[in-house]
């Protein structure tokens, strides 16, 4: 059945690249925001940021797609207790898990599927008709042609329930592959280096890690915007092997923890997971030993990494997207500094 549709996608896909429409830039380039949390909800803190920083859009997390068996279902899907701020565009955003892929079964209704529930997401929960939907999936060589095929389908599916634009997150190594058939990418620069790896400094960030990209950058046909991390986390490591990313744990605390140097501090004792723990291996515990490494960017790193970008693609920076909108994250930074990262001042 795929087979009878790939010239046709192809084709498509060069009268979208041959028109010109790639070129038309990103829509109304405002400060924006992303939300990817369980629960919509606004704190008086994240409401003021709203506010202060003239945030135009936010970039907000409905559900993923995940794959179970020969069955593609909605999963993580954000529930709403409190209302979509009625000044500011709201664009939904979809996640795909990484084997959505691997097996075509299940995906021909997918683009249809995707289409409506966003619309009656949205709609449902008090918010007009969304002008935009972006999506966010991680593709390689390997799936690209099938990533692509889906998102044309998508984008046809999209214009019969009302909502002419689609956007998807561009990784960094993506800049060497072709352009996806999308109105503009959100490019991810964060999540940059190897946090596996116990001999990082910082795998959200740094300058020398997005500094073989460039190149890319500076040639890549499709329009752009910059999404920047405001985020910080904790990395376990048990014998140099990764193990977790840990939520809810007091690194200060001195009868739990021992500071090695700026970012790693090892347990003194036999410690419980705390609940929200992101899993990628281990047993549920912190053992005596173990190393937590302490990742945050600074503000004048970001500040670095926008003139980075700006020198080889300006149009880019025209609009910044933080990554994310939480309360205790964007405390780490004072008003001035996210001034500085969304204007480049």
């Amino acid at each position: 059945m795929l087979r009878i549709f790939f010239p046709f996608f192809w084709s498509a896909l060069f009268l979208l690249v041959a028109c010109g429409c790639p070129n038309s830039g990103v829509p109304n380039p405002i400060p924006s925001v992303y939300y990817w949390k369980s629960d919509f909800h606004l704190s008086m803190a994240e409401k003021q940021f709203l506010h202060d920083h003239r945030i135009g859009k936010l970039y907000l997390h409905l559900f993923d797609v995940v794959r179970e068996g020969t069955t593609l279902h909605p999963s993580s899907t954000v529930r709403f207790t409190d209302s979509l701020p009625a000044d500011i565009q709201v664009i939904p955003v979809v996640f795909l898990n990484f084997d959505i892929l691997n097996d075509t079964t299940g995906t021909a209704e997918l683009p249809q599927l995707l289409a409506r529930r966003v619309r009656r997401m949205m709609e449902l929960n008090g918010g007009c008709l969304p002008q935009e939907l972006q999506v966010d999936f991680d593709w390689t060589a390997r799936n690209e042609t099938l990533y692509f095929q889906l998102l044309a389908q998508l984008r046809d599916a999209l214009q019969k329930e009302g909502i002419p634009r689609l956007s998807a997150t561009i990784r960094l190594h993506q800049l060497a592959r072709p352009i996806p058939p999308v109105d503009y990418g959100a490019l991810m620069v964060y999540n940059v280096g190897n946090y596996a790896n116990p001999r990082e400094r910082c795998s959200i960030l740094t300058p020398q890690l997005v500094r073989p990209y460039l190149p890319y950058l500076s040639s890549y046909r499709l329009p752009l915007c910059s999404a920047l991390p405001v985020y910080q986390w904790n990395l376990l490591y048990h014998r140099d092997h990764f193990e977790c990313i840990l939520r809810g744990v007091n690194l200060l605390d001195t009868t739990k923890f021992e500071r090695i140097d700026d970012i790693h501090y090892r347990s003194l004792s036999y410690q419980a997971i705390p609940i929200g723990t992101i899993f990628m291996q281990g047993d549920g515990r912190i053992l005596p030993g173990d190393v937590v490494r302490h990742e945050r960017v600074s503000a004048a790193m970001l500040d670095s990494v926008r003139l980075m970008l700006n020198e080889v693609s300006p149009a880019s920076c025209q609009q910044v997207i933080l990554y994310h909108l939480d309360e205790q994250q964007l405390s780490s930074y004072t008003y001035e500094e996210l001034e500085s990262i969304y204007m480049g001042r």
